[in-house]
């Protein structure tokens, strides 16, 4: 096998691999625009009529769950506060209002799922 021929097929294989990084680029921009929330929704909150303090309130408790059940994993805790978000901006979209009562339920079953997706032991109720 000459020089040559090697270089010819590495090329090819180079181009190719352009081609996929290039889909995996087009892919992964459609994928963060979808899943991004809106300019409008960044003020999802008071259309809840839930205050800050309420919602950094419910993240410090958050906290305090997964340190008393000894989940020591970032990524579950940023999943849960990230999914009670899109929760609030989803529904906000319906035009549907979440009551301040119904924010710790909210907060605990974001917390399980979470648990669901990044724990190989997940959190369960007896």
């Amino acid at each position: 096998m000459d020089s040559n021929s090697f270089n010819k097929k590495s090329n090819k294989n180079s181009g190719s691999s352009k081609n996929i990084l290039r889909i995996e680029d087009d892919t992964s921009k459609k994928r963060s625009k979808s899943s991004c929330a809106k300019v409008d929704d960044k003020n999802y909150l008071p259309f809840h009529q839930i205050v800050d303090l309420n919602r950094a309130r419910m993240v410090d408790w958050m906290i305090v769950v997964f340190r008393v059940l000894k989940k020591s994993s970032y990524k579950t805790f940023f999943l849960a506060t990230q999914l009670m978000d899109t929760y609030f901006i989803i529904k906000k979209r319906q035009g549907k209002k979440v009551s301040k009562q119904d924010l710790h339920i909210v907060g605990l079953v974001c917390v399980f799922i979470a648990s669901k997706f990044e724990d190989v032991i997940p959190i369960y109720l007896n």
